[in-house]
């Protein structure tokens, strides 16, 4: 028996990291769409950081970049204005978690080919957490801020 290597054991570590990061995420959002504190779509957000940056917790955006050019510019302006403001970003790593997160818990519309069709309020494109009343405050919040860094890639529980 061997002892594993120094990058292993690094691996390892961040793999823990990241799971807890991905569950505190979720439990965060969750209570983020309880309480009404998420805006989601790149022109909802948009305005939203231009008016209250300040009530801004976090900016999450898909981890693979969109197809559409036009949409790749409005995610790097995005995010170029969130870190200027001090507004953490953080990449998601699995879409189809992240739109069952959040969700609408209305029936879903089909379309010709029976497929859902997501409601114009939940575009995932860009999502923005704000942050909690000082009296609604909780460990959730604290401890994904303290783990989070700067594009970081968070893989969602299922």
């Amino acid at each position: 028996m061997t002892l594993p290597d120094k990058e292993e054991v690094n691996n390892m570590k961040n793999k823990k990291v990241e799971k807890t990061l991905g569950d505190t995420l979720s439990k965060v959002m969750r209570r983020a769409k309880a309480d009404d504190r998420i805006t989601s779509g790149v022109f909802e957000c948009a305005s939203y950081l231009e008016s209250f940056p300040e009530l801004v917790m976090l900016c999450l955006m898909p981890e693979t970049a969109p197809d559409d050019i036009a949409a790749s510019i409005q995610h790097k302006l995005i995010e170029a204005y969130c870190l200027e403001n001090d507004i953490q970003v953080a990449k998601i790593s699995n879409c189809e978690k992240f739109i069952s997160l959040l969700g609408d818990e209305s029936p879903q519309q089909k379309s010709a080919n029976d497929k859902p069709v997501m409601s114009p309020s939940m575009d995932c494109s860009c999502v923005l957490i704000g942050w909690p009343p000082k009296e609604k405050s909780n460990k959730h919040e604290n401890r994904l801020m303290e783990q989070i860094w700067p594009n970081q890639i968070i893989d969602l529980p299922v």
